[in-house]
């Protein structure tokens, strides 16, 4: 059995917002404390594919975060970022 996480996954965000006439307001939605995906085989990362072609990943949580699976890989030519 496998599991993809494909494109780009955040659990939580934090950024700016830049208003037009007044300051930038600093925001942060934390998400969960603990994030699993959990596979019964593999775990495959498969980026999506911008106009630029450039394939990439990201999976982005702000609290721990764990991948059980009998292994962990890219797609072919896939870049992948992890942030936890």
């Amino acid at each position: 059995r496998l599991l993809d996480i494909a494109g780009r996954l955040s659990f939580g965000s934090d950024g700016v917002i830049n208003g037009v006439n007044a300051e930038a307001v600093r925001y942060q939605r934390p998400g969960f404390e603990k994030v699993t995906l959990r596979s019964e085989g593999d775990l495959r990362f498969a980026g999506d594919y911008p106009e630029n072609g450039d394939p990439s990943g990201r999976l982005i949580t702000h609290g721990d975060l764990q991948l059980p699976a009998a292994q962990l890989y890219p797609v072919t030519g896939e870049r992948s970022t992890l942030n936890a």
